[in-house]
């Protein structure tokens, strides 16, 4: 193919590395899948190398932050899910949004050291400041932050609380952001 890969090949990388295959081992790995389920031996020509898996995978989180930028500018009203765990010693965050219309998106995991609020609401700012492009886009959307969902964690109430004072501090008038607080199986939220 010569460098230029279907949107077939394409898609294949993304949701390869949606399940967490490292972008070095990629081709290798469609091509195991490839001889031993389809029969179809794939020379290394015929897919990209790791760095170029790296490339479309980077692509890939682009249009995906671009898109959900796009959502969250367009949406009335929108909440912060936020959810710590501890999987093998380590400390992941996960933060998504979820949009009026109940359209839910993943913003990202992240690892931290240590699962503290002031961690946890670094790691939120980061994420929706990544994806806002601009400080003005950004008081913008966090004007129509209508809550925020966590456990009942104590660093994640204490989350909540530094990331009402962020907004404070950015934006002349602050919008009204409701704390909700969940048990392990949380209810679908209604705005």
């Amino acid at each position: 193919m010569g460098g230029l890969f279907t949107d077939d090949v394409r898609r294949c990388i993304l949701a390869l590395a949606k399940n967490e295959v490292a972008t070095a081992k990629m081709s290798p790995v469609i091509q195991c899948v490839g001889k031993y389920i389809f029969h179809h031996e794939f020379q290394n020509f015929d897919l990209p190398h790791g760095n170029t898996c790296q490339n479309i995978v980077d692509e890939g989180h682009y249009i995906a932050t671009q898109y959900i930028a796009d959502k969250l500018e367009q949406t009335a009203k929108w909440g912060l899910h936020k959810d710590g765990t501890t999987r093998k010693r380590r400390k992941l965050l996960d933060t998504s949004v979820c949009l009026e219309s109940g359209e839910q998106f993943s913003i990202g995991f992240s690892e931290v050291a240590s699962e503290t609020g002031k961690a946890i609401t670094e790691d939120s700012i980061a994420k929706l400041s990544e994806i806002m492009r601009s400080p003005s886009n950004m008081s913008a959307t966090l004007k129509k932050l209508t809550y925020t969902m966590t456990d009942r964690a104590a660093n994640e109430k204490k989350s909540n609380r530094l990331l009402a004072e962020h907004c404070q501090s950015i934006m002349a008038k602050p919008p009204n952001i409701r704390f909700l607080l969940f048990s392990p199986c949380p209810s679908r939220v209604t705005f």
